[in-house]
């Protein structure tokens, strides 16, 4: 029988294609800077431990080893370090990331960033338009005629592949960065607002200097645009998390998170999130986060499935939900596959070989369970409080890159839900 079944997810997948062409207008922001990836170029001889910081080589050591023993993904902040020369420096930042493919899939972008410098303006999309006021006017510029800086942010990434994949990011600081507009560009807001359909926003994290009140002031303009908004979550160190539960995700109507998230969160939230959550498990707590904060839309992808959870009135259809999320987890794959972020042209050539269908089972139990008829077939459940979304995930056995593919699977599923084609 889960046979049959993974062959009709993968041609719900193949399906999924069929969005290719519907658009939406995007305004993004906040966090973009230059990735170097390295190899595993340390032996990792030190007792596994992670902290909110690495000061030297023997700790970094200690993180790498937490990180890949644990399967998780973590960001850290660091001293400088003498870590070498990478192997790659490609786009980063949640917000570059999604930006970057946001313009490549074909829709309208536009993306601010407090601190952008020439070597980040020539990696990003050319597509891309960045807002800019002179003189009182709103311009919006091509993103590689508005440098407006000569700092350039710097992340470390270190990937692990085998039975667990796991990540660290040594976390670069940038002096100036805001994860807000300026005062003029606040001004000017319902100008943008007419000109986008959402609004996906990350880089909270990053916040530097009185974290408390630069965070307030990015909650304060959440709160005045009228458009969907989703938050890319990232959690760093406590102190900065609890800011941002307590003042940032109030203000969205969407949130993203992965796995290692969503056990930080309930736990701040003291929900007692188990190691690896099952699909029901991982149900109960994004109901209670989503009660908890008042969300329209919380989505949670992990390596064995991805579940979004809705209020029961939400605008989209649930058929329309299941096949945007589709449509993020093969757009995810595919920069698996190529080692960058897609376009269009890469998404239209994707194949199933060399790739799995996992997480049928997860479905198949959750429904069992609650005696949801045909949920393992469809995905779909409308309960009374909530309509609930679940899709197995395609597994890629050798990927080229695993950063950024959990930006795409938001960034993708969010957006294609905002295409009016509902």
């Amino acid at each position: 029988m889960s046979g049959t079944l993974e062959r009709k997810w993968i041609e719900k997948y193949m399906e999924s294609l069929n969005l290719l062409g519907r658009t939406a207008k995007v305004f993004t922001g906040f966090n973009v800077n230059i990735d170097v990836a390295h190899g595993e170029k340390f032996e990792l001889d030190k007792p596994p431990e992670i902290g909110d910081r690495v000061e030297n080589i023997e700790e970094l050591k200690a993180a790498l080893r937490y990180c890949k023993e644990n399967g998780e993904n973590h960001e850290v902040d660091y001293s400088e370090l003498e870590i070498g020369r990478g192997k790659k420096r490609q786009i980063g930042g949640q917000g570059g990331i999604m930006s970057n493919y946001l313009a490549e899939t074909g829709n309208e972008v536009i993306l601010y960033t407090s601190l952008l410098s020439e070597e980040l303006s020539e990696i990003m999309s050319e597509k891309i338009l960045y807002p800019v006021e002179d003189d009182n006017i709103l311009y919006l510029k091509n993103i590689q005629n508005a440098v407006n800086s000569n700092q350039t942010k710097i992340n470390h990434i270190f990937e692990f592949e085998g039975e667990k994949s796991g990540r660290l990011i040594l976390s670069g600081r940038l002096k100036g960065y805001e994860p807000y507009l300026p005062h003029d560009l606040e001004e000017d807001l319902p100008l943008i607002q007419g000109n986008i359909d959402c609004c996906i926003f990350s880089g909270f994290h990053n916040v530097t200097g009185n974290k408390e009140v630069r965070l307030k002031k990015s909650a304060e303009q959440l709160g005045e645009m009228h458009r969907p908004i989703h938050v890319e979550y990232v959690h760093k160190d406590r102190e900065t998390a609890n800011m941002i539960l307590n003042y940032i995700v109030p203000e969205a109507d969407s949130l993203g998170l992965d796995e290692t998230e969503l056990r930080e969160i309930a736990g701040t939230l003291e929900l007692d999130p188990p190691e690896s959550p099952n699909f029901g498990e991982a149900f109960n707590l994004l109901r209670k986060i989503r009660e908890k904060f008042e969300l329209s839309r919380i989505h949670l992808h992990t390596h064995r499935y991805h579940i979004t959870l809705t209020e029961s009135h939400y605008p989209v259809k649930p058929e329309r939900i299941r096949e945007s999320m589709l449509f993020g987890e093969l757009s995810a794959i595919q920069l698996a596959e190529k080692g960058e972020i897609p376009d269009s042209g890469d998404l239209q050539d994707f194949s199933v070989k060399g790739k799995n269908i996992q997480g049928v089972q997860e479905l198949e139990n959750f429904g069992n369970f609650h005696d949801m008829k045909g949920f393992a077939e469809e995905g779909i459940a409308e309960l009374e409080d909530v309509t609930v979304v679940g899709i197995p995930v395609i597994i890629h056995q050798d990927p080229e890159r695993t950063v950024g593919m959990g930006d795409l699977i938001s960034s993708g599923s969010f957006s294609m839900e905002q295409t009016g084609n509902n």
